[in-house]
């Protein structure tokens, strides 16, 4: 398939091959774009929106009538991006702070005060404090730098709430379901996120290519430190766009993974009260038969503990430890219910109802409950049992083998797949999906 084609081809000669004829900066964007995006169309600096709103865009923004976007297709799900803001390129390794790209707007939905410091010894002595979040801004107008001129919050009101309720019957949802979560419980109101701001157009529009790029720099912390290689992180220009006294700043982006790899947090701070996680990791179950205590060193999984408050003390993949939303508890059911279906031969799926903590952190309300469907990627004889003679051969060589660990393949030390690992993984996925078929038609119907 187009997007199993990606897996073949390798990034770090893409990398290469960019790396002196792009600007630093954009170098993985690119490389992103041309192994995963090309076959799509997608590959290119096109502006995007979501199809529902692209007329709100136009009639308020006429000379972008002129640009080519890329539109989301009908009736299709909310696309959201989670990605990391990590500082400006001089700055040491501070405060990260969790932010989103989608086709409706981007930036990051809280406010969250910020401290940076010049990570030279040698240096001159810059610290940068910064109000980042606390309101969203159009994607075709990210990148910007300030408010052109000085906002006027209310005098548009009622324009902008009939361009609300435009959004809502394009949407068929409530309009206040749009911005569940994105707005602080001391604000009276949300009408603090209806109002026109006029910024300057930015150089470049952001695209697919760059939100897709930003979020897939797993290396950033790696080389966050490094004189040359430290170029090599994305970056775009951000402003607070609810604060007019402050202006633009640089700032580098990457993987949301660096504070949540599962992206569930986002979709927690919008109340969806249904979520299906497919947990595509290179780390096996635990063996809940001698496991007591779930901790970092029984199961290093910093995607998933720490949402159940199991504190990771090794920070290199990023800072996970203000991230719970479910009671420790929960965390052992979860993992003895994946077991005993991994013992079973099946594949590791549990349905779960938690009750949602609140957290500040990321102003998720608490004192709800979620439903959650977990995929957990982990070996299945059932499935192995169908497959034929020589492939069932080849996986038992293990490591020694062409289909080397089988499903536990790491994106870290691994830079291409073959056709036989993409289709094996591909078709396990879907046996996967479809022996639970009668599950999720259930949960997933209106």
């Amino acid at each position: 398939s187009p997007i199993g084609d990606g897996g073949k081809i390798s990034i770090e000669k893409n990398v290469k091959r960019l790396l002196f004829s792009v600007p630093t900066h954009e170098v993985f964007t690119r490389t992103i774009g041309k192994v995963f995006l090309d076959k799509f169309g997608l590959n290119n600096d096109n502006p995007f929106a979501m199809h529902e709103t692209y007329d709100i865009v136009a009639e308020t923004n006429p000379l972008l009538r002129l640009s080519d976007f890329n539109l989301s297709r009908p009736k299709r799900p909310f696309w959201i991006t989670n990605a990391t803001m990590l500082g400006p390129r001089w700055s040491a390794l501070g405060d990260m702070v969790p932010i989103q790209f989608t086709g409706l707007y981007c930036g990051s939905p809280f406010l969250h005060k910020i401290h940076y410091e010049d990570r030279k010894r040698w240096s001159i002595g810059r610290e940068l404090e910064f109000d980042v979040g606390g309101g969203m801004v159009d994607t075709f107008a990210f990148g910007g730098l300030a408010t052109a001129k000085k906002t006027a919050p209310f005098d548009h009101m009622d324009t902008v709430n009939s361009l609300f309720s435009y959004i809502s019957n394009k949407l068929e949802i409530e309009t206040q379901k749009l911005f569940l979560g994105v707005h602080r419980e001391n604000f009276e109101s949300d009408e603090v996120l209806k109002r026109f701001i006029t910024v300057p157009q930015p150089k470049s529009p952001f695209s697919v290519r760059d939100a897709c790029g930003i979020v897939g720099t797993s290396y950033a912390l790696s080389v966050r430190n490094k004189m040359f290689l430290n170029r090599l992180v994305p970056h775009e220009p951000y402003y607070n766009v609810l604060l007019d006294k402050q202006k633009g700043i640089l700032m580098q982006y990457a993987d949301g993974g660096f504070m949540d790899n599962l992206a569930i947090l986002p979709v927690l701070q919008r109340q969806v009260e249904r979520i299906v996680v497919f947990f595509n990791g290179y780390i096996p179950l635990p063996d809940m038969n001698v496991v007591d205590t779930v901790t970092y060193e029984t199961f290093p999984s910093s995607n998933l503990i720490p949402l159940f408050g199991v504190q990771v003390e090794d920070y290199k993949f990023g800072n996970f430890n203000q991230n719970q939303v479910f009671e420790e508890a929960k965390l052992k059911e979860l993992l003895l219910g994946l077991f005993k279906k991994k013992e079973a031969g099946e594949p590791a799926v549990m349905k779960q109802t938690l009750s949602v903590l609140e957290n500040s952190f990321w102003n998720i309300r608490g004192d709800w409950e979620v439903e959650i469907i977990w995929f957990y990627l982990e070996k299945s004889e059932n499935f192995l049992s169908l497959l034929p003679d020589e492939t069932r051969e080849e996986l038992e060589k293990g490591m020694d083998g062409s289909f080397n660990n089988f499903p536990h393949y790491s994106t870290f030390t691994k830079d291409t797949y073959t056709d036989e690992e993409i289709n094996l993984l591909q078709a396990y996925t879907e046996w996967s999906v479809m022996e639970n078929k009668d599950m999720l038609l259930d949960f997933l119907k209106p």
